[in-house]
């Protein structure tokens, strides 16, 4: 079967942080195979936006809009796509601090979805490390996609940022009915 997505990471809504921009990466799993349907289409399964102010309003809101499209086959729905986001801060020292990470699955169903994905920061896992990271001005990053993978999700302890990033998807399915 096929699944197209076509989707907008449309901005995010945060209350800290004066610039952000957000990394983005969809994942599958090993039975899933990248489709380019033409020789003059190239996939985007992975990107950065440009850095985005504070939107004028009473909400705290970062605008993207930044388009992205990826085909894939598989025989197997076992590692289904799923979209990974990192949003980080611009400081005035030149620093990329994290300020929150979140990833949803796409949706199964075809058609249009509007899907705000809940961000979170890992946050530490002692008294002793917690102060050291306030003494040093340290934020706590992930590396890798490892943090979006259900393996040893209980060693790593986050909480919530009370952001979320609006993403708008559209999704097609071809060989579907067969499952």
């Amino acid at each position: 079967f096929y699944v197209v997505v076509n989707g907008v990471i449309e901005g995010c809504e945060h209350p800290g942080g004066d610039g952000l921009y957000c990394k983005f990466k969809l994942e599958t799993g090993k039975d899933w195979v990248e489709v380019c349907m033409s020789n003059a289409e190239a996939s985007m399964n992975e990107g950065v936006t440009q850095v985005s102010e504070r939107a004028v309003g009473s909400r705290p809101y970062f605008v993207w809009n930044l388009p992205f499209n990826v085909s894939y086959s598989s025989t197997n729905p076992y590692g289904w796509p799923k979209l990974l986001i990192s949003v980080y801060s611009v400081s005035s020292s030149g620093r990329s601090p994290p300020m929150g990470y979140g990833w949803t699955h796409i949706p199964t169903k075809p058609g249009q979805h509007l899907i705000n994905i809940p961000l979170y920061t890992p946050i530490a896992s002692t008294p002793k490390s917690f102060l050291l990271s306030l003494l040093q001005s340290h934020t706590y990053e992930y590396r890798g996609s490892a943090w979006a993978s259900e393996e040893n999700r209980e060693v790593t302890r986050v909480a919530p940022t009370g952001a979320f990033v609006t993403v708008r998807l559209n999704v097609l399915t071809k060989g579907m009915a067969s499952m």
